[in-house]
């Protein structure tokens, strides 16, 4: 699959249905019938900025570029400010929006008024199934900026089918057609493969809606008949489980994007009566591999899938190898390789800290503090060096929190989960954390919230 030919769908079923939208079934025909027409519509820009919020509405417009052979920008939020960074480093792009979002300095394609004159059928005749290069470029997705500035990658077609199949093959069983109901943004690689990607290559259906509170989840996994399948995120199972929401039985619950504690894990099992996975992954190489959290507490990688470990006189460096990706992509976490498929998570290399010669992980040392009774949610990092009242303090871990318990009753919790060595200082009440829509929190505006 280097530079073969690959379809936009891969088992193509004329009337069979890829998507819900406004409730109504959107046969396989009739999305290719708008794609094909939106193509010919779209601006001859090189790239395109999908800021879409509907997902059926982000899909037409991700396919149409692919058609078109242009580039999906997937920006890692919609701040003005990470907008403004794409644009400066691709001034020949358009933005494609389906509400009323105003960017400033770009020009911007209304999805809404275009609609109004795409035919759905060409010229009175059904289009035929567009097939594309394997080495398209189909998308360049940014990181999430959670320690820096977001950095791009590119993502060729084939890498974006290949990933989504060996995620089709570990998630779905065989004649299974589930519709997927995600609470997270199909511009996140997270969300763009286990949401789109998986309707066009992984054999389910996609639900158009974008369901964030509880009660709105609940709803729409309702409103769904059959097999359904969760994609969400540790933030959201938190929600659902602390609002004791009842929720329609699912074939699975899917969560990433950080890591998921056995005991939330195994709450939000019984909350939906079914199994919850994890997938790990990362902006360069995609989804990597997965695990069933409450069993499990090592990584199997996705079948076809290999690590590499390379010794340099400083540090281990691990590649993963895979016959989907262009070339072999670097892991910036710590792994601990058992065999060429299976790894323990360490944490990541910048997550790593040492305080009076010992190291720990600030993803442990969180997921420890949200683990307190009382804690709503929560985030331990390394503070800047800043001015205190009295003097100077040094780079250490720090904490904000959003909880009614004291921050006596904090300290003492936590002080019962981790060395002492590593309780933050300060520890300080937050109304909300800043997190993203995938629920990443980026250091630049934590650093902002402490001072």
């Amino acid at each position: 699959m280097q530079n073969d030919d690959i379809p936009l769908i891969h088992v193509f079923r004329p009337a069979a249905p890829i998507m819900f939208s406004g409730g109504q079934q959107v046969s396989q025909q009739h999305f290719i019938a708008r794609v094909v027409a939106l193509s010919r519509q779209l601006p001859n820009t090189p790239y395109l900025i999908n800021l879409c919020r509907d997902r059926y509405h982000f899909a037409l417009v991700f396919c149409a570029a692919l058609v078109k052979g242009s580039v999906n920008l997937l920006p890692s939020g919609r701040q003005s400010q990470t907008i403004a960074d794409v644009v400066a480093d691709y001034p020949d792009c358009c933005a494609v929006i389906d509400d009323d979002e105003e960017l400033a300095e770009i020009v911007t394609l209304d999805l809404r008024a275009a609609t109004v004159n795409i035919a759905l059928l060409n010229n009175g005749q059904e289009p035929e199934l567009p097939w594309l290069k394997g080495n398209q470029l189909a998308a360049i997705a940014f990181t999430s900026g959670t320690t820096g500035k977001p950095s791009p990658n590119r993502k060729l077609w084939r890498t974006l089918v290949g990933t989504t199949r060996m995620l089709a093959a570990r998630f779905v069983a065989p004649e299974e057609r589930p519709t997927i109901v995600a609470t997270v943004p199909s511009q996140h690689m997270y969300g763009l493969e286990m949401t789109l990607m998986m309707a066009l290559h992984g054999g389910c259906v996609m639900d158009s809606r974008h369901p964030f509170y509880a009660d709105d989840i609940a709803f729409t996994l309702a409103s769904l008949s059959d097999s359904r399948l969760l994609v969400t995120t540790p933030v959201h199972l938190r929600a659902m489980v602390a609002t004791r929401t009842k929720m329609p039985v699912v074939s699975k619950v899917i969560s990433a994007t950080a890591p998921l504690d056995k005991l939330k894990a195994a709450e939000a099992e019984n909350l939906f009566q079914a199994p919850v996975e994890e997938i790990y992954g990362c902006t360069e190489a995609g989804s990597m591999a997965t695990r069933r959290t409450i069993s499990d507490d090592n990584w199997t990688l996705l079948d076809g899938m290999t690590l590499m470990m390379n010794k340099t006189s400083t540090e281990d460096l691990v590649h993963v190898q895979g016959p989907h990706l262009a070339d072999a992509a670097r892991v910036e976490d710590r792994l601990e390789l058992i065999d060429q498929h299976r790894f323990h998570l360490l944490g990541r290399s910048v997550d790593m800290i040492n305080v009076g010669g010992k190291r720990a992980s600030l993803a442990d040392l969180t997921l420890k503090f949200l683990a307190i009774e009382g804690v709503e949610d929560g985030v331990i990092f390394m503070a800047d060096e800043g001015e205190g009242r009295d003097n100077k303090w040094p780079r250490r871990p720090v904490a904000l929190v959003v909880s009614q318990l004291s921050l006596h009753a904090l300290r003492e919790a936590l002080a019962q989960r981790v060395d002492l060595v590593f309780l933050p200082r300060p520890i300080k009440k937050v109304a909300a954390l800043p997190r993203n829509d995938t629920g990443k929190l980026s250091i630049s505006l934590l650093q902002a919230l402490l001072k």
